[in-house]
């Protein structure tokens, strides 16, 4: 059990992304989350659980299935006395609550299960670099997908000290394709459009040495150079971004890829109608499909779906719940 907790972190977090979807890595995180807590290894065990939250962050699950996972585990922390795990995974959780509608403000980490202040200062208080990073991270992922794109560049650049220790990590190109995301968006100067590029040649040098997984990141990105030009190809090469996302089994990005569409075409709403659908029954990230429903104009509500009731509620084992991923 121990040489199972100790090796399938490395292995799953660190290397076969570059040739596996990382949808595959999943459950070999929870065995290592399952063997290191029952072996006594309760760091490793709690890393492998962040990675898994993470991971399927990165795929996106569907978030209340996601939600009831990371809260089970950032409970275990506090029990076990894991501070330093419990503020690198609590951001998480707080993301995904963020994203469901569950706060105020959708791009801060404050709600049910963190105040951000408190917990940013905890992380700074303590000198967990990795954590304070994290949750600028966290923070990234809220300011990009709720398109508060001044807000992402601060945490793009904030969280630029930590870029090259986190690249190796699947996470990496995530945050490589955000921050491209965010220089594209923003496109204030030459500079954005260097430091895009660059997010984009890392990704499609992945792509070229076989982590396909990563071309919707790439196609989506060509899509934004396109929109940027004002070039009349920018719808083609969105719909190719969105075919990929969906090929791929990455709901979350499809979505994503439909919405920037539907906004590069004047709040077309057939895309924005199927970023909503996506946002709402896919990935189930209510908060953000409200604020894609606000784009529709009153004649396309009819296409909207009514979001699902606060009471939703999804069965799930995994790390939290003692079991292998679900």
């Amino acid at each position: 059990p121990q040489s199972i907790a100790r090796s399938f972190i490395p292995l799953f977090c660190f290397i076969d992304h570059y040739r596996n979807p990382v949808h595959e890595s999943l459950d070999y995180l929870a065995i290592a989350y399952t063997k290191g807590h029952a072996s006594g290894e309760t760091a490793f065990a709690c890393l492998a659980a962040i990675s898994y939250i993470v991971g399927h962050l990165y795929v996106g699950t569907s978030l209340p299935v996601l939600a009831r996972e990371a809260k089970g585990f950032c409970e275990q922390c506090e029990d076990l006395g894991q501070d330093g795990t419990y503020i690198l995974a609590v951001p998480i959780y707080q993301a995904i609550l963020n994203l469901m509608g569950e706060s105020v403000d959708p791009t801060t980490l404050t709600g049910d299960a963190m105040v951000d202040e408190e917990i940013y200062g905890r992380a700074v208080e303590s000198g967990n670099i990795f954590a304070s990073q994290n949750i600028h991270f966290a923070r990234l992922i809220l300011a990009a997908f709720f398109s508060k794109w001044d807000l992402a560049l601060v945490h793009v650049n904030m969280f630029e000290p930590a870029q090259k220790s986190m690249l190796c990590h699947f996470s990496g190109a995530l945050y490589m394709f955000l921050k491209g995301l965010t220089y594209l968006a923003t496109c204030y100067d030459r500079r954005a459009r260097v430091e895009a590029r660059r997010s984009l040649k890392f990704l499609e040098r992945l792509v070229r040495e076989g982590t396909a997984h990563v071309e919707p990141f790439v196609l989506i990105l060509r899509a934004e150079e396109q929109r940027v030009k004002g070039s009349i190809a920018t719808k083609d090469a969105y719909d190719k971004a969105i075919a990929s996302a969906a090929q791929h089994n990455l709901p979350h990005h499809e979505a994503l890829a439909n919405e920037r569409a539907g906004l590069s075409m004047n709040n077309d709403p057939e895309y924005l109608a199927r970023a909503h659908e996506l946002y709402n029954t896919k990935w189930c990230a209510f908060g953000k499909a409200k604020q894609i429903k606000a784009l529709l104009p009153a004649e396309s509500q009819r296409l909207v779906l009514i979001e699902p009731s606060e009471n939703y509620e999804v069965i799930v084992e995994g790390p939290a719940a003692g079991g292998q991923a679900a």
